[in-house]
């Protein structure tokens, strides 16, 4: 059983740091697992982070596309965040499904015993319900079933340390980084997936975007549909609101074995001139070309927690503790 929806917290409550030997939930909160070997392998990524992995008492449930229904979903992920001998929550996968629990969530236990809630795509629902509701900043990060790279790992001490990040650095595979609107701005890190913070537009499970450094990825959609998603951020007020903008990887999802088919310029804007077009829209600093999402080498993004985008320099900088 979830707790009603509350005004959005004016404080910001950070989780206790993760240490080596802690018990991690592996939850199914979206998509569903392949099979019991699937749960396995994730189990043995989080083991060799240095973490006692425990699945959730409902991983292998499935409904059709979703990891079981909507209470069976909750009320596993409800479990872990009450359980006292966990100290941390790792998603074994996005997909879809995580908005149709949002309502029936524990807010209050999160409250009182905020933990790490880590995972990226459609985990957003969680990460921007837990901050607006709960107050506690979550982790846009790579999930249980990720293959966690050294880059992503190299990234963890974000939730295992209580001192400031400070710049995020490219990894190898890191596309360039683009100005996109010159400036500098100050605020909490907010967003995730593209899809699910537009999704959640209207409904009390969006933190506010007004003075955040608004962060954004997806994969596999089409330009004029991102253009669609910013655009309606801007005109609900969110991204004109913002304090700035960062985009990270909008990579097209092609079929296996396939490369995508160029763009016919005649056709279509890249996806580049549609973010760069938006962002001038938007009116604030704003930079491309950050290390998260639905790439391999994902940096671990905490939300609500403090940052510095220099859009003219091109640096995103950590400047609070992201755990106590």
């Amino acid at each position: 059983m979830g707790s009603d929806p509350v005004a959005e917290p004016d404080e910001v409550l950070r989780p206790p740091a993760l240490r080596p030997g802690d018990r991690i939930a592996i939850v199914c909160p979206a998509g569903p697992a392949d099979d019991q070997a699937h749960l396995d392998r994730a189990a043995e990524r989080v083991r060799s982070l240095g973490f006692e992995p425990v699945l959730g008492k409902r991983a292998l449930a499935r409904w059709g596309y979703l990891a079981g229904t909507d209470a069976e979903r909750a009320e596993d992920l409800n479990e872990v965040i009450r359980d006292p001998d966990v100290q941390g929550v790792f998603c074994l996968r996005g997909g879809y499904g995580a908005m149709r629990i949002l309502p029936v969530l524990d807010y209050e236990a999160m409250r009182k015993s905020p933990k790490v809630i880590m995972g990226y795509s459609d985990i957003t629902a969680l990460h921007l319900a837990y901050l607006a509701q709960s107050g506690v900043v979550s982790f846009h990060g790579p999930c249980a079933e990720s293959s966690w790279t050294e880059y992503a790992r190299g990234t963890l001490p974000v939730c295992l340390a209580a001192e400031a990040w400070g710049e995020v650095k490219n990894a190898a595979s890191t596309e360039p980084r683009r100005t996109l609107v010159p400036g500098v701005a100050e605020g909490p890190l907010v967003g995730g997936n593209l899809t699910l913070v537009a999704s959640m537009c209207g409904t009390p499970y969006l933190p506010s975007l007004a003075g955040a450094i608004v962060f954004l990825e997806d994969i596999g959609e089409e330009p004029y549909r991102v253009d669609r998603m910013l655009t309606q951020l801007i005109l609900n007020g969110g991204l004109a609101e913002a304090a700035g903008i960062v985009f990270g990887n909008f990579r097209k999802r092609p079929r296996p074995g396939e490369e995508p088919p160029p763009d016919d310029p005649n056709l279509t804007f890249s996806m580049e001139q549609v973010h760069e077009e938006r962002a001038k829209a938007a009116g604030v600093p704003a930079m491309a070309g950050l290390p998260f999402g639905h790439v391999a080498d994902n940096h671990i993004m905490p939300l609500g927690v403090r940052a510095r985008l220099d859009a003219t320099a091109q640096t995103l900088t950590l400047l609070e503790p992201a755990v106590r």
